[in-house]
């Protein structure tokens, strides 16, 4: 068309209009600099309570709120450790075979640094919205309230990661710099209409109480743009001022991934380059309700309660895709990357893409040239979603003495999730199957399982509690019970999205199943005076099918041609997981102890518990691939050895000031297994002191502020095996380090009434 254009009024138009929406695409790929403003919070409140006749009343609410807020991580560090050292892009210019480091042995564990960053990323939020909710009081005994809240909300992110491959077993470094750039927007609407009732003015009469809502949830990604771009830096130095003479050799990396849904056999491509529109719409619908009877037995009051509830969520995930010059989506020139010497922004300027100068041409000239034309691509990620569950219950509070109390009851819950992954005309790369460029293997660009479903059917779970209040100003009280937690939709869901912060797959698994967790505890509570307590519990869980994130890499070794970028997804692990714990806490009025501190309170609670698992046999393997001491055992994931929680708050009502100053610091917890000879990923223990106040000015003004992450600590995640303070055999492997930063925040609060 555009060729042609020259001579046809008609076509030149259409030729026009078509470049002119190229060239609309903002022409940016490359994350920069901004200066960030003041974090932001408005709200206005309004509510009162009209009393009308026959002691009826009528409630009113509304709300207003506005926040906007930057958040930014400076200079983090960010790296893989990998058994396997070299480079490979997914294009031969930039390749050295994948190969095991003989600095590596059984006998002498060491970590090979793969990749390493340096990490930065910006995120600015805006929201706004509204409250209104309507009360109407029939009688003391009838209530029914309606309320709608409804938010609009936008968030700008932008991350880079500046880095390299680091043994390369090239003589020249190999650079990698990845960019995204994301501006998201946000609505949701939920209406809830809820009520309570008791329908006889008597003692005996049922109460019943009930909770109906929906809501609808929108985020839509308009142009969610990434890059990942690799860079041999050939150049060698001439003479002794520096001039250098060389080349720089620039491509963008794609790379397969092996085990997505499960099929180890199937090899996927994931190419992290493009331009990307995403959308996701989610309804929901909640229905619930309670009937509560009490009754006297003899000389106590007994309560029985029974319900149900009911929930279910509906989701429609939609992308597309818009492929960069000479990528495996965007296809054109494949060294018109080299041509812009790697400059991104102008590999999307007008300059190569849409119609390429228009002014310069006539009837008589040369025919028009077309630049880079965006193609839209379907993505192999759209998916439709179904989340139900249905429960009832039943449950009974009763007096057996005067001082002796049981409160027990059975649930039973039912689950049905459910996913379809559309894989009709998902766009397919016309060489796709040479990019592996290993021997009898071919890559696709979907999943050949786009159906997940699992059902649960009605099970029971049981809660009981005995409460013995027979000593003076205390408890003791025993409980059982038993609970589950439901995979999400996205980890059932057989997709595949490429995380380059991870460098990693993160897909779904359609194999997944709730966890099952038992508990059991014994607690002792002693109320020394009013607002004060000294409490200590002991308590153990057994955890069966626990869920638990797992990072996986299945390398051809030194076949591999391209990257074979890791797979992460959730997994239900066979063993079972048993922690065991003791917890104390203790609240504490000073004035109490010193007369001087009667505005002073102090409170503490601290935790440390056992956990362990077996390790499976496919981790315990992987484990010991490159550590044959590795441990067989492991913490739960997720499961901290200890956490302390402590603060003093001062409220002095005569002046109108309250502070309140607390910390805070949790043990290191697993939070990935890895299944590649690596050791599993921990957080590490990081201290956080966090101050706030508020200060009366008269009857109308009120001054609040806060001090967030006074200490400004490092967060850091690291290679490590259990009990070895963060080292894997002396050795501190860093796979992500940041500071968040200290927040201040100072706010006004003027009461109209």
């Amino acid at each position: 068309m555009f060729i042609q254009s020259r001579n046809n009024p008609a076509l030149a138009a259409e030729a026009q209009r078509v470049s002119n929406i190229m060239q609309g695409f903002d022409p940016v790929l490359a994350t920069s600099y901004q200066k960030a403003d003041p974090n932001q919070v408005y709200t206005v409140s309004l509510g009162n309570t009209y009393h009308l006749r026959h002691d009826r009343a009528l409630g009113v609410v509304l709300n207003a709120n506005y926040y906007q807020r930057t958040e930014d991580i400076y200079n983090a560090e960010r790296n893989q450790y990998s058994l396997y050292q070299g480079v490979v892009t997914g294009n031969t210019a930039i390749y050295s075979p994948l190969h095991i480091a003989n600095f590596t042995t059984p006998d002498y564990p060491r970590l090979g640094k793969y990749l390493s960053y340096r990490e930065n990323t910006g995120r600015k939020t805006l929201n706004y919205g509204g409250l209104a909710g309507l009360t109407y009081r029939f009688n003391a005994r009838n209530e029914i309230q309606g309320q709608f809240v409804g938010t609009r909300g936008a968030e700008s992110e932008a991350s880079n990661l500046t880095g390299a491959w680091q043994n390369t077993g090239l003589a020249y470094p190999v650079y990698n710099v990845i960019n995204q750039l994301r501006m998201t927007h946000r609505s949701f609407d939920t209406y809830n209409l809820q009520g309570e009732h008791q329908p006889f003015n008597t003692s005996w009469s049922p109460k019943i109480s009930y909770n109906l809502s929906t809501s609808r949830s929108k985020q839509t990604d308009p142009d969610f743009r990434s890059s990942d771009l690799a860079n041999l830096h050939t150049v060698r130095y001439a003479d002794p001022d520096g001039v250098g003479i060389g080349t720089d050799t620039y491509a963008f990396v794609a790379g397969l991934v092996h085990g997505v849904g499960g099929d180890n056999g199937q090899v996927i491509v994931a190419d992290p380059n493009g331009r990307q529109f995403r959308e996701l719409v989610e309804n929901n619908y909640n229905a619930k309700v309670d009937i509560t009877e009490s009754l006297r037995i003899g000389q106590q009051k007994q309560t029985f309660k029974f319900g149900g509830n009911y929930l279910k969520r509906d989701r429609t995930f939609s992308e597309n895709i818009l492929g960069l010059p000479g990528t495996t989506l965007g296809g054109g020139d494949l060294g018109i990357l080299n041509a812009v010497g790697g400059d991104i922004n102008k590999l999307v300027s007008p300059t190569y893409i849409g119609l390429q100068n228009p002014s310069g041409y006539d009837n008589e000239g040369q025919p028009r040239v077309g630049g880079f034309l965006y193609q839209i691509r379907k993505a192999p990620n759209n998916y439709k979603g179904s989340y139900e569950t249905r429960a009832f219950y039943g449950m009974v509070d009763t007096k057996l003495t005067k001082d002796l109390r049981l409160i027990g009851g059975v649930r039973f819950e039912s689950t049905d999730i459910s996913a379809h992954v559309d894989t009709a005309n998902v766009y397919v790369p016309a060489s796709l199957s040479a990019i592996t460029g290993l021997k009898n293997e071919s890559a696709s660009y979907s999943t050949s399982k786009p159906d997940t479903r699992y059902v649960e059917d009605y099970k029971p779970y049981y809660s009981f509690n005995m409460v013995y209040a027979g000593l003076q100003n205390m408890n003791l009280r025993l409980a059982y019970s038993t609970s589950l937690a439901r995979p999400e939709l996205r980890e059932l869901t057989n997709i595949y999205e490429f995380d380059p912060f991870q460098f990693a797959v993160i897909g779904g698994n359609p194999d997944l199943k709730n966890q099952l967790t038992r508990s059991m505890d014994f607690r002792w509570e002693w109320f020394t005076n009013p607002g004060e307590v000294l409490a200590a519990s002991v308590f153990a869980k057994t955890i069966e099918h626990p869920l638990q994130r797992v990072f996986m890499y299945q390398s051809q070794g030194n076949q591999s041609t391209a990257p074979e970028f890791p797979l992460i997804i959730y997994q239900n692990d066979v063993n079972k997981g048993h922690v065991y714990g003791v917890e104390l806490e203790a609240r504490r009025d000073l004035g109490k102890l010193f007369r001087p501190l009667h505005n002073f309170f102090l409170g503490a609670n601290i935790l440390f518990d056992v956990s362990t698992i077996d390790k499976n046999a496919a981790r315990l393997d992987a484990a010991r691939i490159n550590d044959r001491r590795a441990p067989a055992t492991s913490p739960v994931f997720e499961q901290a050895p200890y956490s302390f929680n402590a603060y003093i708050d001062y409220a002095n009502a005569r002046t109108g000031t309250t502070i309140t100053t607390s910390f805070n610091m949790v043990g290191a917890r697993l939070i990935q297994v890895q299944l590649d000879g690596t050791p599993d990923l921990y957080d590490r223990p990081a201290p956080i002191l966090d101050l706030v106040f508020s200060q009366k000015l008269g009857r109308r003004f009120l001054v609040r502020g806060y001090a967030k992450n006074i200490l400004n600590p490092d967060f850091r995640q690291v290679y490590t095996n259990p009990g070895n303070n963060g080292k894997y055999h002396g050795t501190t492997y860093i796979y992500r380090q940041f500071n968040r930063g200290t927040e201040y925040s100072l706010g006004l609060t003027y009461k109209l009434f």
